[in-house]
């Protein structure tokens, strides 16, 4: 018979630092491929109109001058008017990060897209959007957990990759009662419970 694991009644920090562990979890387990999708296409968009608006040829030249840079995070205007706009940014590493000019250091310089462009533009708005609700709504599950089980084990029944910050919480019988049975059932078929640190 394996001996019991040592225990610690939770702190603020440790719930803190659990918080912060659950978000990541949840973060790299949840679906991505609306986004990915959304992401191509506006990204193709903005790189378009970037390098037609500003010529690659020419921000070379620019550039020897630090007059231009690469400009990872671009604005993007909806057409009301020149100052309502939203920000896309590249993913790290993509080759559509083109040069622009740059104003003292700055390039805020905000693009406006057309027709399939902006409707691209929408689309990945919507599905940001989406993806943050629906990592929201698991992150308050966890979130609620957390917060009303008072002790590291009782964490762990329900929550078995916790055991990952067991060393870092417990290191040197709470009841659930306060969580309704299918935020414990969501909590436990949830993608996030299978990664480790």
């Amino acid at each position: 018979m394996s001996s019991p694991q040592k225990n610690k009644r939770l702190s603020q920090s440790d719930r803190t630092a659990l918080y912060r562990f659950a978000k990541r979890q949840i973060e790299a387990t949840q679906d991505r491929s609306e986004l990915d999708a959304a992401y191509e296409a506006v990204a193709s968009a903005v790189h378009a109109e970037v390098v037609r608006r500003w010529p690659q040829s020419d921000m070379r030249v620019l550039a020897k001058y630090d007059a231009a840079a690469p400009d990872r995070c671009v604005y993007v205007a909806d057409g009301g008017s020149q100052w309502d706009y939203e920000q896309f940014c590249f993913n790290d590493g993509d080759k559509r990060i083109a040069l622009r000019p740059t104003i003292r250091g700055c390039t805020r310089l905000p693009i406006q897209l057309e027709s399939e462009g902006a409707d691209a533009f929408a689309a990945y708005l919507a599905a940001v959007k989406t993806r943050d609700e629906q990592i929201k709504a698991r992150v308050d599950d966890f979130n609620a957990l957390i917060y009303n089980t008072s002790n590291f084990n009782a964490l762990a029944e329900v929550w078995p990759a916790v055991e990952a910050m067991r060393g870092e919480i417990v290191g040197s019988g709470a009841a659930l009662s306060v969580l309704s049975n299918e935020a414990v059932d969501r909590i436990k078929a949830d993608p996030a419970l299978e990664l480790a640190a």
